[in-house]
């Protein structure tokens, strides 16, 4: 039987510049690099919260995300290679992630 868990946050603890410094350290190199790439600081809060979010699910499977190896899909689409089980997708608009 497969499941689904949706967990979602508000991003406006991320207009904190030392709680966004705190975060990054708390995920992947992969992850901080992936967030720096966007132009503009909403997308990089957003997809750093996004990052938060998908290190709690990973975390509540007992698993550390920091420790985590991705790969993209043939559309760019970010997985986890060592663990085919999961699936995620990951979204955010405005300020939910």
């Amino acid at each position: 039987m497969n499941t689904c868990t949706i967990y979602y946050a508000g991003l406006l603890p991320l207009e904190d510049p030392a709680f966004v410094e705190r975060g990054r350290n708390l995920v992947s190199p992969w992850r901080q690099e992936k967030a720096d790439r966007f132009r503009f600081p909403v997308s990089r809060r957003q997809s750093l919260g996004a990052a938060l979010l998908l290190r709690r699910a990973l975390k509540d499977r007992g698993l550390e995300e920091r420790k985590m190896t991705y790969a993209q899909g043939p559309f760019g689409k970010p997985y986890l290679p060592e663990h085919p089980e999961l699936r995620f997708s990951l979204s955010h608009a405005g300020e939910m992630a």
